[in-house]
């Protein structure tokens, strides 16, 4: 199998870059979300997580997107490096 060359060969290579991307989508989702939906009341309303509301409400938003950030980081990396060997 050739190697690959260049930044594409850094990021195929690298588990780590390549669990940030999950994590990048969330910030993103989050950021859209929250600037689309205008105020909190829209969020409360139309919100489809659990989660997020409860957050919304409780005034724990920063903590709890900090969280799923986190999350969806250490489960890719977990899973990519389980991977890595196959």
């Amino acid at each position: 199998m050739e190697k690959k060359q260049g930044i594409a060969g850094l990021i195929y290579h690298d588990e780590r870059l390549i669990a940030a991307l999950p994590a990048m989508c969330v910030i993103l989702d989050y950021a859209m979300t929250f600037f689309l939906a205008g105020d909190t009341s829209m969020i409360i309303s139309w919100e489809a997580s659990p989660l997020v509301r409860f957050a919304v409400i409780n005034n724990i938003l920063i903590p709890y997107i900090v969280g799923i950030i986190l999350f969806y980081y250490l489960a890719s990396y977990a899973v990519l490096r389980i991977l890595a060997g196959t």
